[in-house]
């Protein structure tokens, strides 16, 4: 029995069906939401090591992971002779990794700061 991760799905149909087949985006508002939130949370407080490392967590460690499962679809479903590229979604989402991660480090330089005035 072959096995099929939903991350390498290449949605083959069948050859009377000619449908598309493209990225989900899915990934893509993950990491919009993880960036935004790392982006905030300076702004909630700036007071304690909490918040600082969760927004460190979700910024530069998270938003890439959803980076990283995006690319590892789009792969997967560029195999597909129907797939359809889409160079706006792969666009939106280096800017969303780089706001992510922008917004990491600057939660990290919140958390060490934090940490030193221990």
């Amino acid at each position: 029995m072959k096995s099929v991760s939903f991350l390498t799905s290449n949605n083959v149909h069948d050859s009377a069906t000619s449908s598309p087949v493209r990225v989900p985006q899915w990934p893509m508002f993950g990491a919009a939401v993880l960036a935004v939130a790392a982006m905030l949370i300076p702004f909630v407080s700036r007071q304690g090591i909490m918040l600082p490392s969760v927004g460190y967590a979700l910024g530069a460690v998270g938003t890439p992971c959803f980076a990283v499962i995006h690319r590892v679809m789009l792969e997967g479903r560029s195999k597909s002779p129907w797939f359809v590229p889409s160079p706006v979604q792969s666009r939106v989402l280096a800017l969303l990794l780089a706001v992510g991660l922008t917004a990491g480090l600057l939660n990290a330089w919140f958390l060490a700061t934090e940490l030193a005035k221990r």
